[in-house]
Parts: C-alpha cells; sequence; structure tokens
C-alpha cells in the first residue's frame, strides 16, 4: 500500500498530468509513478530513439536535484530547456548533460516544465527503451516539511477527537498545520463520534446515543451537503446540556463554511468504530450508513457529487493502547493484538486484567484500518495509512501519548500535522 509520501501531485494541473503523459514524441507507451520518501522515480517507454520529454517541477520549492537514467541510452548526451506552459517557448537551460548523473536544477519563474531534448540522431522507431527520472531535495525529509506551501488552501477536517483536541500547548493537528503550512483549516472534528451513524437520529434527541449519532461523521457530511444543520444544532445543544459537552460552536463553524471556495476534505476517524461488541465494519461495496465501510463509501459518494470541486483526503486510525497505564504495559491491549480472535478482551478498568464480559467483533485495529484504507482507495481516493507509516509504535509510544491516554495522542499531534500536510499540497 502506497504511504501518504508516496501520494504527491505529478504536475500543478490536470493539464500538467496531460502533456506529461503524451510527452515523448505522443508516443509514449507507458507510465509508472512511484514515490520513494522523498525520492520520485517516473519511468517511461520510450519507441523513439530521439528523447524529447516534458518533466514539470515537483510542486515544492527548488532546487532539486535531477538524474536521467536508462540501462541502454540512445543518444550519448541530452540537453534541458525550461519550458511555458502557455506558449510553449523554450528556454535553453543546460547543455550536454550526461546520464546517471546528478543534475542540479534551480527555479525559473514563468517556465513549469523541464524539457529534455536531442536531436543528435536521425528519428527511427526502435524496441521500446525505458528511461527513468529520479529527483530529491536537499536534507531529505526535513527540507520537504518546511518547505510545503498550503498558503490560501482552505480545508475542512472532519474527524473524531483526534481531529478536534488540542495538546498541552493548544494546539490541535489543524492549528499546527495552518501555523506551519498556511493554509486554512475548518475543524469540524467532534471527540466520541464515529464514521458510521451509531443509530438513527432524530431531529429532537431524548438521549446521548441520538444526540451523538446526529454528530457521526457521516451525518456531519450529510449536513455540510444538503446545507440542512437541524439536527446537528439540535443535538449539540441537547448534549451541551445533558453533559456539559459544548460542541455548538463546531457546528457553527461548519455551517460557515463557503464550499464555492473549498479545496480540500479530509476524514480522520474510524477509532471509535472498532470496539464494538457487535460486528460494525460491514461488507466491501456496501452503502449501509449504519456501518462503517458503507458509511466511507456515502461520505465520498456525497461529498464528490455534491462539491466535485472539492478533493477529498482520507486518514486512516492511529494505532492505540487501551489498557489503564502505558507504563504498566500489556501487550494483550495493544491495537496489533487486541480483537484478534486470540485476545479479543477489552482490560477491566484500572487494572490489566481482561473483561470477559464480552467480546470484539471487528478484529485488530490494524486490520480494521486496512479495511477501512482499501475501501478508500476503491473510491479513488488518495488515503493516508495512518497506522502503520507514523513510526509509532510500543517501544517509542510514550514519546506520544500521556501515561494514562493511550488513544489521544497529546504528545503527537505536531507529527500528524505533517503527515496530513502532504496530500493536500497540491497547487
Amino acid at each position: 500500500m502506497e504511504n501518504l509520501e508516496k501520494i504527491q501531485e505529478i504536475g500543478t494541473t490536470e493539464k500538467a498530468w496531460i502533456e506529461y503523459a503524451q510527452a515523448i514524441d505522443r508516443n509514449n507507451e507507458n507510465i509508472r509513478i512511484a514515490l520513494d520518501g522523498i525520492i520520485r522515480k517516473e519511468v517511461l517507454q520510450s519507441t523513439m530513439k530521439r528523447i524529447a520529454i516534458y518533466v514539470p517541477f515537483p510542486n515544492m520549492k527548488l532546487p532539486i536535484f535531477l538524474k536521467v537514467q536508462c540501462a541502454s541510452p540512445t543518444v550519448p548526451v541530452f540537453n534541458i530547456y525550461y519550458k511555458d506552459s502557455q506558449s510553449g517557448t523554450l528556454k535553453v537551460y543546460l547543455k550536454n548533460q550526461s546520464f546517471d548523473t546528478e543534475i542540479e536544477i534551480n527555479i525559473q519563474p514563468g517556465y513549469p516544465y523541464l524539457y529534455i531534448y536531442s536531436t543528435s540522431i536521425d528519428d527511427e522507431v526502435i524496441e521500446p527503451v525505458d528511461y527513468s527520472f529520479t529527483y530529491t531535495t536537499p536534507d531529505s525529509m526535513e527540507y520537504i516539511l518546511n518547505n510545503i506551501d498550503l498558503k490560501g488552501s482552505k480545508i475542512v477536517a472532519f474527524g473524531d477527537s483526534i481531529t478536534e483536541l488540542k495538546d498541552d500547548k493548544g494546539r490541535s493537528y489543524s492549528d499546527y498545520i495552518e501555523k506551519f503550512y498556511g493554509a486554512k483549516v475548518f475543524n469540524v472534528g467532534i471527540g466520541g463520534t464515529q464514521i458510521r451513524q451509531r443509530t438513527h437520529p432524530v431531529e429532537t434527541p431524548t438521549s446521548e446515543l441520538q444526540g451523538y449519532a446526529a454528530l457521526d461523521v457521516i451525518n456531519m457530511v450529510k449536513a455540510a451537503c444538503s446545507q440542512d444543520f437541524t439536527m446537528q444544532e439540535n443535538a449539540a445543544t441537547y448534549l451541551k446540556e445533558l453533559k456539559n459537552s459544548d460542541k455548538t460552536a463546531i457546528i457553527e463553524l461548519l455551517k460557515s463554511v463557503d464550499w464555492d471556495s473549498v479545496d480540500a476534505v479530509t476524514v480522520f476517524a474510524g477509532t471509535n468504530d472498532w470496539p464494538s461488541y457487535s460486528a460494525t465494519l460491514g461488507e466491501s461495496g456496501s452503502t449501509d450508513i449504519g456501518k462503517t465501510l458503507g458509511a466511507v463509501n456515502e461520505i465520498i459518494r456525497l461529498l464528490s457529487s455534491t462539491y466535485p470541486h472539492v478533493k477529498i483526503y482520507w486518514f486512516t486510525p492511529i494505532v492505540r493502547y487501551s489498557s489503564y497505564s502505558i507504563s504498566e504495559w500489556d501487550d494483550r491491549y495493544w491495537s496489533d493484538r487486541m480483537g484478534s480472535t486470540e485476545q479479543p478482551y477489552l482490560p477491566q478498568s484500572g487494572s490489566n486484567e481482561p473483561n470477559t464480559s464480552g467480546s470484539l467483533k471487528n478484529g485488530t485495529l490494524k486490520d480494521f484500518s486496512e479495511a477501512i484504507e482499501n475501501e478508500v482507495r476503491l473510491n479513488h481516493i488518495p488515503c493516508c495509512d495512518m497506522y502503520n507509516t507514523l513510526g509509532w509504535n510500543k517501544y517509542n509510544f510514550s514519546q506520544y501519548f500521556n501515561d494514562s491516554d493511550g488513544t489521544h495522542p497529546k504528545k503527537g499531534f505536531k507529527e500528524i500535522a505533517k503527515k496530513n500536510c502532504f496530500l493536500p499540497n497540491r497547487k
């Protein structure tokens, strides 16, 4: 599965991708894109002896270091030009460049493409030859993180408590995205909510269950798409009076969103769907919003059909530890293991003894997260595997979580922001 770093935009616009796909003398036989950390490799297969390739700049600040590789090149050297995407004007940049050599490329305003070209031989049709392009940036991942530019982007962030809560500095992960990367984030995450609809919501709730059902992600998205917030307003008011838990400002924030100006939506939830004594995951392809996978499909359908200009980016649940104290670690309650057939129990309150009164029915959180990711990808929506790619494990868990809370990474929101900022970085 592709990590978040693997899902970067190829060019700056859809037009850039189309031009790129037809780059090699309009006879490009195959394109394969992969990204490994900061290294991007693009393999192009050409059936023409003469090289003529457009390469869009990556969407980050330059310089970059470009390497063109070929096992059996048809030409000894090549020239590099800047290309203007509007008029097609070419500007000579570097001549007589060699294969398998890192070439420093600096930005040239108004010229978003490189044009790699050689006319040193007569053109002819040949057996396919693979050319690969690798470009890197200085200082590894730190350089990328420091140069991501989301300035002016508007992002609506749906989620649960991990989206809503703040760390000891008073910042949520969306606050860090705004602070470091310049985006405007409408954080409409609500603690305790699930992706799915836990029960049928009503206009006037009379129970906590009904109140939270109206605030579950699927119903928040429904409200955003229909612009009817009656159930959410009433639920927030009811829960404020019942639990002294005030979510009314979040509903007002969602109501204030001008969707014509929104660039992206993120969905980061699912950890509350998982620990259930009934099977709530559901079947792939389902539209049953009472099940997690059905709600995933409906959220994507609603947002894509109502706001087709808005990009959707999904983030899986993260790792968690479910017992009372991280310092008293017990592998049975680690999210890789808890919920398995060998260990289906939650712990008893305040101890590491299992609560055998009921068994979890959704498998491990690891399996649950992978099922969500697979369903999102079936809808052709970018999804970050936050569970496996944050680098958080049982050995460094206490670096990101407080001792008595293995669900909310209150020391890790900055790291989450670094991961979350990659996908919407699509200027």
